[in-house]
């Protein structure tokens, strides 16, 4: 142990051989102005100086030798892991490999359109060549028929969700979308008015805005009492922030499947099969297949996951209590599981079985930055970029919680809405005899 740890070295020499007539201080000094200078020849020399044998520590100075080489052999199998790692990059551009597909309604829709089109062309070539390891029964058009009216009752059921959450938000919304038309006076306007009021130290409303010439002032602070159900405005960014770790997966699972059917190899000689010998690994896709699978798999995901996020965030900036922002994002979560409910609830243990065996066979993606270091996406990189994308999510839908529109009246309603919000905030904070939060 003392051999590697300096510590350990002077402890046991002073227990050991440090002569009682010798003060222990100049030894110690001795000791770590060696690793300090960095140099062996510098600590005899300061060793001589105060009293001290070179053989006694001889030991302590092969420890620093020791550690260098060892530092230097570290150093070097970093080198060669990372030059490993960049190697493994490399190859994924010339060797394919067999993804696996997340279990849901598209993924069923894929397997079952390729498998009803081939048809008995991969059975008959493989066969030849005695290889063939699946169902030598073509799947049957029913199993397509299936797996199109699961996908297409699937992605109504969540547009239909999707529209009705989108209406009641304009509903709830627009109160404050036309706040002009009721109050003669812009949802900012009256914002800046309870601004205004705080900045003046004045805790009538409908007063101070009679002496700024606004007739609205009393209304103003009556739909500013009704915004003080939530104490605090950071429950909209907590809520949107778990909005968003909802989505962001769904928007990448689009991303990965639209890479994957693009890089699908594309069938150029009619005789080469479509599936491999066990029958559920996709190997090519016709040109045609492969575009139709492009718009009705990857863009179909897309499309619904943008018009659920956007209804799911004016649905959430809507709500009017801190009760209603938490449960009613809890339950919108189902809205995303649809596809994923119906694949277990309306497909047979064969059918899920086949979906969960699927595979797909490209070029994996490589990792970004494999150039420079290839194991830092997936040690961290990749996690804060998502991180931020959160919080950036966040930021876009709330308008920093009401702040950006410090800066003007920017005429997005969900911005100013959160702005009048905040400063109702600040003036129910500032005045709570007011708005019948304290004494």
């Amino acid at each position: 142990q003392a051999e590697g740890n300096p510590e350990v070295a002077l402890s046991r020499y002073r227990k050991e051989f440090a002569p009682p007539s010798l003060p222990l201080p100049s030894l110690t000094m001795s000791f770590f102005s060696f690793f300090r200078s960095g140099g062996v020849e510098d600590f005899d020399h300061e060793l001589v100086a105060n009293g001290h044998s070179r053989d006694t520590f001889s030991r302590v100075a092969r420890t620093r030798v020791s550690d260098d080489r060892s530092q230097t052999v570290i150093n070097r199998l970093r080198e060669l892991e990372s030059q490993a790692l960049i190697e493994v990059e490399e190859r994924k551009s010339f060797e394919k490999v067999r993804m696996a597909c997340e279990m849901d309604t598209y993924s069923l829709l894929l397997l079952r359109l390729v498998q009803w089109w081939d048809g008995d062309d991969s059975i008959l070539f493989w066969t030849r060549h005695g290889e063939f390891r699946g169902k030598y029964r073509a799947t049957p058009l029913v199993a397509f028929v299936h797996a199109l009216s699961l996908f297409l009752l699937a992605a109504t059921l969540q547009i239909g969700i999707t529209y009705l959450l989108y209406k009641n938000s304009e509903t709830t919304l627009y109160k404050w979308s036309h706040y002009y038309d009721y109050h003669n006076i812009t949802l900012h306007a009256a914002g800046s008015l309870l601004k205004d009021a705080v900045a003046a130290n004045e805790d009538n409303v409908g007063r101070f805005a009679i002496q700024q010439g606004i007739s609205a002032g009393d209304a103003v602070f009556q739909d500013c009492l009704g915004t003080r159900k939530v104490q605090h405005q950071l429950c909209y960014a907590a809520v949107m922030l778990l909005w968003a770790a909802k989505m962001l997966p769904e928007f990448r699972q689009a991303k990965i499947i639209w890479r994957t059917i693009w890089c699908m190899e594309v069938r150029k000689d009619p005789a080469a099969p479509l599936l491999e010998a066990d029958g559920v690994t996709i190997l090519r896709l016709d040109w045609w297949l492969q575009a139709l699978l492009l718009v009705i798999i990857p863009c179909v995901r897309f499309t619904v996951a943008v018009m659920v996020s956007y209804a799911g965030v004016n649905f959430l900036i809507a709500q009017q209590t801190t009760g209603d922002i938490v449960l009613k994002a809890l339950c919108m979560q189902f809205v995303t599981d649809i596809d994923n409910l119906f694949l277990v609830a309306f497909t047979s243990t064969g059918g899920r079985s086949s979906v969960s065996q699927m595979r797909l066979f490209v070029h994996p993606e490589k990792s970004p930055f494999w150039t420079i270091a290839p194991d830092l996406w997936d040690n961290g990189a990749g996690g804060l970029v998502y991180i931020i994308s959160g919080l950036f999510v966040v930021m876009i839908t709330t308008g920093c919680v009401g702040h950006v529109a410090e800066v003007g009246d920017l005429g997005i309603v969900k911005y100013n809405l959160m702005f009048f919000r905040y400063k109702c905030q600040d003036f129910c904070e500032s005045f709570p005899y007011r708005c019948n939060i304290g004494p």
